[in-house]
């Protein structure tokens, strides 16, 4: 406690808290003294010893300044041996054998088999410095792929039994093998027939920017756009809290972070990938490194909540870029989180999916997990992002959805607000204004899978292309919803 206003935090802190605790105060610069302090309790040490490094912390600033006498060398030392250290850590390798390798589920299941232990995990790779294994973020940030040796250490109360399970996490696929692989059933939806005439070959996977729209989900589709509302705005960076009201600050973070989590978690009862998916972006807005980067901007520099989460996801995106491209896709992840938050802690709401009350095509420049699985497949006939890839959350839940989606369009958010697109989820097709003869080779297939949970049937719907005289069914409706007395054309176009 290096400031006044610390010493005065930390006792009344000590004051409000409902039972004795073993707790240490010292004079200890705050930079310097918790450096030493964590690494010195990782250790092992007794807190006298952690104290005592903490306060000595300045020893070699102050020497390199030739200091001849320090306020921290007028202090009692304490005279206490570092204790023998006799549990060593705990190291295993294994190597990453599912082929997405750690991306966002997998750190989210490792952080949660985490959870009922005290140890202190790392993990690092060939490529890498060891990161913590309950942050999610920094997990992903490894850039670990398959064939991936990880390195795991651990220690503390049940650090054996941690590494094994974490082991048989990354052995096992983290349930991926034959699921999420390249021939699992959400590819084998791209080699569903087509419409004669339209057997184009489908792009092959590519991962980061391409140069053409990427079809990920199969399906052929008409309909008018609709473009996904803008994001949140960019807190003010030039607002600073007065350093009495930064505490508060960083207990609103805290708590709005847990809300946003608990909102994600509140959805999680959608079966199946999309579920898995929330699960993990729930992980991401409790992220510990995160919370932590976050709270130290309040506390040091005085940014509000909302600024300090803008800045801390932004650094975090910034490690994702940096692992690679495939991780990079996971960077529409953390601003999903981002947004939220932000709209939570400035009161306002966060920007979901459009519903114009009837069937649309969403133009966005890219969807996070939470707010794709907010997609009625019932009213969106298709997406259409400028960002993302073959394996981005936008396209796997998707085609858990059985919506037809195209990724990579270069300018799909500059489209009009009702115009009338032909979407091809098979081939990336994308065509504005089809004509009549176009807009017949719609066939409506999707390529749906069975959603778990009681209470679900297989349904069987018919859909046309209609051409009317009623102005809002140019595009493939159910006949259900024709207004009453319009007049119609059919054609027949596939089987």
């Amino acid at each position: 406690m290096d400031l006044g206003s610390a010493v005065l935090s930390a006792e009344l802190a000590l004051e409000l808290l409902p039972e004795p605790h073993q707790t240490r105060l010292v004079p200890a610069a705050f930079a310097e003294g918790i450096f030493a302090a964590i690494i010195a309790a990782a250790s092992g040490a007794e807190l006298d010893v952690v104290a005592r490094d903490a306060t000595e912390a300045l020893q070699a600033k102050a020497a390199h300044l030739d200091q001849a006498q320090t306020p921290l060398q007028a202090q009692p030392q304490l005279e206490v041996e570092p204790p023998m250290i006799t549990r060593p850590a705990i190291i295993a390798e294994t190597t990453v054998v599912n082929p997405d390798g750690i991306h966002a589920r997998p750190a989210a299941l490792i952080v949660q088999t985490l959870a009922p232990f005290d140890a202190q995990v790392t993990i690092a790779t060939d490529r890498s410095e060891p990161v913590s294994a309950r942050s999610p973020t920094a997990l992903m940030s490894l850039g670990a792929q398959a064939g991936d040796v990880l390195r795991i250490e651990a220690d503390g109360a049940g650090a054996a039994t941690a590494v094994d399970r974490i082991v048989a996490l990354v052995r096992d696929g983290f349930g991926e093998l034959g699921r999420f692989g390249r021939r699992s059933s959400q590819d084998r939806a791209f080699d569903r027939p087509r419409p004669e005439g339209f057997d184009k070959p489908r792009p092959e996977p590519v991962e980061g920017p391409t140069s053409h729209p990427i079809g990920v989900s199969a399906g052929r589709v008409v309909g008018p756009a609709v473009r996904l509302p803008d994001p949140i705005t960019e807190p003010d960076p030039t607002v600073s809290l007065p350093e009495a009201e930064r505490p508060a600050a960083v207990e609103r973070l805290a708590s709005a972070a847990a809300e946003v989590a608990d909102q994600l978690r509140g959805r999680v009862s959608v079966a199946g990938t999309v579920g898995e998916l929330l699960e993990a972006t729930a992980a991401i807005a409790t992220d510990p490194e995160l919370l932590a980067d976050a709270s130290l901007r309040v506390r040091e520099r005085g940014l509000t909540p909302e600024r300090a989460v803008w800045e801390a996801m932004e650094v975090a995106a910034d490690s994702l870029r940096e692992a690679g491209s495939r991780q990079a896709l996971r960077v529409s992840d953390l601003y999903g989180v981002r947004n939220r938050t932000v709209a939570l802690l400035t009161s306002r709401p966060a920007a979901g999916v459009p519903d114009p009350g009837y069937p649309f095509v969403l133009l966005a420049v890219d969807l996070a997990p939470a707010g794709a699985a907010e997609l009625d497949p019932a009213h969106c006939l298709a997406i259409v992002t400028e960002e993302g890839g073959p394996t981005s959350h936008t396209a796997i839940i998707a085609r858990s959805l059985g919506i037809p989606a195209v990724v990579a369009t270069r300018g799909a958010t500059a489209i009009s607000d009702g115009t009338l697109l032909l979407v091809d989820g098979s081939t990336g097709e994308l065509i504005t204004e089809p004509t009549i003869d176009q807009q017949a080779t719609a066939t409506g297939v999707r390529s749906r899978e069975r959603l778990a949970g009681p209470g679900r049937r297989p349904t069987t719907t018919a859909w046309l292309c209609l051409r009317t005289s009623h102005p809002m069914t140019t595009w493939p409706r159910r006949l259900s919803v024709v207004p009453r007395g319009s007049v119609f054309t059919a054609r027949s176009c596939a089987s």
